[in-house]
């Protein structure tokens, strides 16, 4: 029944089937995250010097460009909280509204881990002339030092970095275009909480125009080990089924996108009383796969068992 590989020299798993079982010893399972490293290629673009902060530049941006980044595509390290109501997914940063508090419900927030990270897929490749990031009202301090890079077919091609806190909002005015495809937002090299910190963002805009054509040139890149893309859900309304259902709650409600574990919501799955129960989720083709994530059912009174 097993079809799945692990290539233990990459910490990877290339497989084509996801099974999930069940054991009644056991009350807790913990999934790992594993990420893929690329290793350094090419020298940089663009030096710190070359990237002016616009309170530090006299100049206007393209009549002609708009913010790029306006709903599209967004991910983040991770999403605080983890749980249905009062969190921060990527996506509000990206929804237009850069109002900074929390109450206001439009602010993307990561937990409290090493290294956060935000991307945002621009849809499509664009001629980049500046970028602005929005804080967060309360807690300024918690975003310190964070660097932005512009990546182009998954390769660095600019990058630059805050130095301090920063105060309501950061902006960029390159001093000459870049074409780029991606836009990541991180925090490095962390001194605050135990090298631990929150990436949150009240709204993230990338200014530019579509490419036309490509471009004549080939860019250096920056080589680093972290995303440079937003993972998919490769198993989303994917080939399931499981050992038995109890009632009308069919494996497939396992990856049919709706992660409420309320069962008004007939989105759950159940099997009968099993021994060792098993769910199967057949992916369709062979993929490289970096984090698994389940989402559990949730009673009447609130508790998940």
């Amino acid at each position: 029944m097993k079809t799945c590989s692990q290539l233990t020299s990459v910490f990877i798993v290339l497989c084509t089937t996801v099974r999930i079982r069940g054991f009644q010893q056991l009350s807790r399972q913990k999934v790992s995250t594993l990420s893929a490293k690329r290793q350094p290629q090419h020298e940089q673009l663009y030096q710190s010097d070359d990237i002016l902060e616009a309170d530090t530049l006299v100049g206007h941006r393209s009549l002609a460009s708009s913010n790029v980044a306006l709903e599209k595509n967004a991910c983040q390290s991770s999403t605080y909280p983890e749980m249905i109501y009062l969190t921060g997914p990527a996506t509000r940063a990206v929804d237009g509204d850069t109002y900074g508090s929390w109450v206001d419900g439009s602010l993307s927030s990561t937990n409290l881990e090493s290294d956060p990270w935000f991307i945002v897929e621009l849809g499509g490749t664009y001629e980049i002339d500046s970028f602005k990031l929005w804080n967060r009202v309360e807690f300024q301090h918690r975003l310190s030092n964070p660097v932005v890079s512009f990546i182009l077919n998954q390769d660095i091609v600019a990058q630059e970095t805050h130095a301090g806190a920063v105060a309501n909002s950061w902006e960029l005015v390159l001093p000459s275009t870049v074409i780029c495809d991606t836009v990541r937002v991180q925090m490095l090299n962390l001194d605050v909480d135990g090298g631990e910190a929150f990436l949150t963002l009240a709204e993230v805009q990338v200014f530019g125009e579509v490419v036309t054509a490509a471009p004549p040139w080939t860019a250096p890149t920056i080589a680093d080990t972290f995303p440079k893309s937003c993972p998919v859900n490769v198993a989303l309304n994917k080939n399931a089924c499981q050992i038995s259902t109890f009632g009308q709650s069919d494996a497939s409600n396992a990856v049919d996108g709706n992660k409420s574990g309320a069962g008004a919501d007939a989105s759950v799955t159940e099997t009968a009383s099993e021994n060792q129960p098993w769910l199967i989720i057949e992916l369709g083709g062979t993929y490289t796969v970096e984090r698994v994530t389940l989402w559990n059912r949730i009673v009447t009174d609130g508790s998940q068992h």
